[in-house]
């Protein structure tokens, strides 16, 4: 997520929340991939939330990645936005806004 600045070398654990827009739910497969390869730690499904631990980022080191939702129904959805930050020093935080999908 773009926007993550501080004055320290690195973050420590980084927390991001990923809303699930309604009508969605959170593939584990891919969530499990993402933790299996070293992108993240762990992570947990709460509500219409992904949360997911990252171990530590260095200042300015950007992190990409995928994560698949599936649709449950046809829905006009839009989704909440989403929010990285510092677990220790949670003033150290991005956040993006949601997007809104049609899936007929």
């Amino acid at each position: 997520m773009p926007g993550i600045e501080a004055m320290v070398n690195s973050s420590g654990m980084m927390i991001v929340d990923i809303a699930v827009p309604t009508g969605f739910t959170p593939v584990a497969t891919s969530l499990d991939a993402l933790k299996d390869n070293g992108t993240i730690t762990r992570y947990e499904i709460a509500g219409r939330k992904v949360v997911l631990y990252i171990d530590e980022m260095k200042v300015g080191e950007e992190l990409n990645f995928t994560m698949q939702m599936q649709a449950l129904f046809p829905v006009k959805a839009a989704a909440q936005g989403s929010k990285a930050y510092s677990y220790y020093n949670p003033e150290v935080s991005a956040e993006v806004k949601g997007v809104e999908m049609n899936v007929t």
